[in-house]
């Protein structure tokens, strides 16, 4: 059986260059046939592997990402008020110290099973979703863009029948521009690429700890500033680091970034209810 699956995957990617696979329910198959697996792919052209699966030892040699169901299910906690900035701080401090440098974790919003048993983006995150969704794309992971996100999808999508995505519900939406503009961001920004090639979260230590997640992203002279309200209730929050002292420029949805912003030490800040501003000093 092995043998059998595993040539099946390989004959897929030698003879239509398929670029990798998604394994669903990875840790219920032996690591070992992963590991030669991916092994006996990788001898055919480079892959990418992401696996369902919960194990830091499916990243040394099998897979190159993993479900970050933590990592969701604490966003959609803290939108919907049972948790706060605090837990964020203490998912990305545990993944730090558990899982391998090179690990891909997968920051979510949504997928196939979230949006068919928990509800759609909307419904589990509420007026939070931007806020989640840049964090999951400027945090330490890597952000996933479901089918239908992009044309703001409002429906729990049947996930045994065919049910196709209504495009049409795409006019007026403006989270799509969010998901470009995002994604644009991260190109521009290296600190902010996957695994070890990104870098790691500092946090910035502020006066209002419990609302406000505030952190930096730096390396080979790129640096990020996020700062985040995490709450339903306005924050007025002072950056106490001198970490996040510096020159910037803010990223806008949408739009090239603003003129210059200078941060400093102590700075003081007012943000609405779920408001949200990353800094860089990059391109855009």
């Amino acid at each position: 059986m092995r043998e059998h699956v595993g040539g099946a995957k390989e004959y897929w990617v030698r003879e239509y260059g398929v670029d990798g696979y998604r394994a669903d329910v990875a840790g219920y198959v032996p690591l070992d046939f992963w590991e030669t697996a991916r092994a006996r792919l990788e001898a055919i052209k480079p892959v990418f592997m992401l696996g369902e699966v919960q194990q830091t030892a499916f990243h040394h040699k099998a897979f190159d990402a993993t479900y970050a169901w933590d990592w969701h299910n604490t966003s959609k906690n803290v939108a919907q008020g049972k948790g706060n900035a605090t837990s964020l701080f203490g998912y990305y401090a545990e993944n730090e110290s558990l899982w391998p440098r090179e690990a891909m974790r997968m920051t979510y919003i949504e997928n196939h099973d979230s949006n068919a048993w928990e509800g759609t983006m909307r419904e589990n995150y509420g007026d939070a979703l931007t806020a989640m969704t840049a964090l999951s794309f400027t945090g330490e992971g890597l952000p996933l863009i479901h089918n239908g996100m992009e044309a703001c999808n409002a429906k729990r999508l049947e996930f045994f029948e065919r049910d196709p995505i209504d495009w049409s519900q795409d006019e007026g939406c403006t989270y799509c521009d969010l998901l470009a503009s995002l994604i644009a961001f991260r190109k521009a920004n290296p600190a902010l690429a996957n695994g070890q090639w990104g870098a790691v979260m500092h946090k910035v230590e502020n006066s209002n700890p419990e609302q406000v997640l505030s952190w930096v992203r730096q390396r080979d002279g790129n640096k990020v500033l996020g700062i985040f309200n995490m709450s339903d209730r306005p924050a007025s929050v002072a950056l106490t680091s001198a970490l996040a002292a510096g020159t910037y420029r803010e990223f806008r949805a949408g739009s090239e970034s603003s003129g210059e912003v200078t941060v400093r030490e102590e700075q003081q800040l007012n943000l609405e209810p779920w408001e949200w501003t990353l800094l860089s000093n990059g391109s855009r």
